[in-house]
């Protein structure tokens, strides 16, 4: 019984997974040697191993080739779309020949190129009228690959497609013998893909009644997916089965899992360790594992952007280094303010003491900018997540993460606007815009302040008016911040909203990963002038003076 079953889940298939050669009539080792005896209790498999033992073509042909294409060119010239627009025979069922088709191009290129069609559909398959055992007399897949009744068959017997479906799906189902391509001939992972996912969304976006009787009503591909962003991106880079189907060090186990246990940890191939290493991308990864350029993973990157997989390690290592030298810079500046002797202190405290309270900031402006400190928080810590993601972090966090970026990127998006339209109808602009004249002369004043006089209680050069809010330096790097680092951190986010218009390549460099690059030194730049920002708030006539102010909207020293 087990055995009837496993010839019938082998129907249709020659697969292409180039275990063996097939062995027709005509390429019969030389040597006389016995035909073998048909025990009738054994299963077709036991049969076929102990028949063909060595599965050898015996000596080769020369002239084979031209045997091969000259019986392919014969059956071609009917079952192919030439063949039913202008038949070489009369008398034809062209409807019926119309469903028994192959494109000459797709089979010419298929792993089975360089097999007879007699070799597989039996030499009743030669003369036409085709014999009436043509059917019976088409080789099941384990003809030519007998290795499958170990490493493919078991599996294939315990997943979800062989229990759902038994008598309607076979290994045709999903490998069509006439078009399969190897993985090694495609020249591309994505190629791969394109191949494989064919294949399942050739059932699972059927159109109107399924292909398979037993199917019923298919399951709603996008619903199913829509926790997954950017489902379609996804489908054109990766295999359903590098989430769908287990996988071993060998390969895939052809054993479909329910839609419950499918893989939906996104860090598992969104990080460094991505597991598309030793699953779609397992033979191109043979090289190096980071580019000269720092990119990691480059055979991946070549083919898709992965957020965190792909990353760049050089400008990774650029930003914590300086993020580092920022840090300990900022906390010798601050221990030598707090070594500062208590006459000093004192005489600051009185100096700042004798200015009246100036109304700064607007409502507006304060609501703006806490709004800003909790979305930017929200942003970094996401961002961060995302970016340096790891399969040991709980399932989920990665996708949560994501929703959390998305989220805070549109809120931002919406209070950069809004800032910048505030600022025109008010005129809160001109605070942004230093005046030129001696502009040099004030910038060396500040940083002389923030560099040695601060530390000697001097007093500061620029003190804040109703009129002047920011001295000089806070004027050029907040000018920068807000109407250059910002709206191009808006922009390269939005875009990696919509990555599906990122194609082509621009400056040599695939688009989707530089503006994602681009994206990633912004928002690096943002977060270490905000560093910088918070500590210098602690500057003023107190440790909280600033703070208070941006929180009442009146400033005093």
């Amino acid at each position: 019984m087990k055995h009837a079953r496993l010839a019938m889940i082998a129907a249709v298939l020659t697969a292409a997974l180039g275990f063996g050669t097939p062995v027709s009539a005509g390429d019969a080792p030389a040597g006389g040697a016995t035909a073998p005896t048909v025990d009738a209790a054994a299963g077709p498999f036991e049969r076929h191993h102990r028949d063909h033992p060595s599965y050898s073509l015996g000596p080769v042909d020369p002239a084979r080739a031209d045997k091969v294409r000259a019986i392919n060119a014969d059956c071609l010239s009917c079952h192919s779309d030439a063949g039913v627009k202008a038949p070489p025979r009369a008398g034809m069922d062209l409807g019926r020949l119309a469903t028994l088709t192959v494109s000459a191009g797709d089979f010419n290129k298929s792993v089975h190129a360089a097999q007879a069609c007699t070799n597989c559909h039996g030499d009743a398959a030669a003369p036409y009228p085709h014999g009436a055992d043509i059917t019976a007399a088409t080789k099941n897949c384990v003809a030519c690959h007998p290795r499958a009744e170990r490493t493919i068959v078991p599996a294939f017997e315990d997943s979800r497609h062989f229990l759902r479906h038994r008598q309607d799906f076979t290994c045709a189902s999903c490998h069509d013998a006439h078009t399969m391509v190897k993985a090694s001939a495609l020249g591309s992972p994505r190629a791969v893909a394109a191949q494989d996912n064919a294949a399942c969304l050739g059932c699972h976006r059927a159109q109107g009644k399924p292909p398979l009787a037993s199917a019923g009503t298919m399951p709603d591909l996008d619903l199913h997916h829509a926790w997954l962003p950017s489902a379609d991106l996804h489908f054109s880079a990766v295999r359903c089965i590098d989430c769908h189907v287990e996988a071993t060090e060998a390969g895939y186990t052809h054993r479909f899992v329910r839609i419950t246990k499918a893989n939906r940890d996104c860090a598992s191939c969104h990080s460094g360790e991505s597991a598309l290493r030793t699953r779609l991308y397992r033979k191109a990864l043979t090289g190096p594992q980071v580019t000269p350029a720092g990119y990691l993973n480059p055979a991946i990157l070549d083919q898709a952007y992965v957020v965190g997989a792909t990353r760049n390690i050089l400008i990774d290592q650029a930003v914590i280094g300086l993020g580092a030298l920022l840090l300990a810079s900022l906390g010798l500046h601050g221990l030598f303010r707090f070594l500062v002797p208590a006459g000093v202190r004192k005489r600051v405290d009185a100096l700042h003491g004798g200015h009246a309270p100036v109304y700064v900031f607007r409502l507006w402006i304060r609501v703006w900018h806490w709004c800003n400190v909790a979305l930017m928080t929200a942003l970094a810590l996401s961002g961060v997540v995302l970016h340096f993601s790891r399969p040991i972090t709980a399932a989920g966090s990665f996708a949560l993460a994501h929703k959390i970026h998305a989220a805070c990127g549109l809120a931002l998006t919406a209070a950069i606007v809004l800032f910048l339209v505030g600022n025109a109808l008010t005129g809160n602009w001109r605070q942004f815009m230093p005046a030129g004249s001696g502009l040099m002369g004030r910038l060396v004043r500040q940083a002389r302040f923030y560099l040695w006089d601060i530390f000697r209680g001097g007093e500061h050069p620029f003190p804040i008016t109703a009129d002047r809010h920011f001295n000089p330096l806070q004027q050029i790097v907040y000018a920068l911040v807000m109407y250059v680092a910002c709206p191009v951190l808006v922009a390269t986010g939005l875009l990696l909203l919509v990555p599906d218009v990122l194609t082509g390549r621009v400056m040599g460099m695939d688009a989707l990963t530089l503006v994602a690059t681009v994206h990633y030194v912004t928002a690096a730049a943002i977060l270490l002038f905000t560093l910088s920002h918070i500590y210098l708030a602690t500057t003023g006539g107190t440790v909280l003076s600033h703070l208070r102010s941006m929180i009442t909207g009146w400033h005093r020293d």
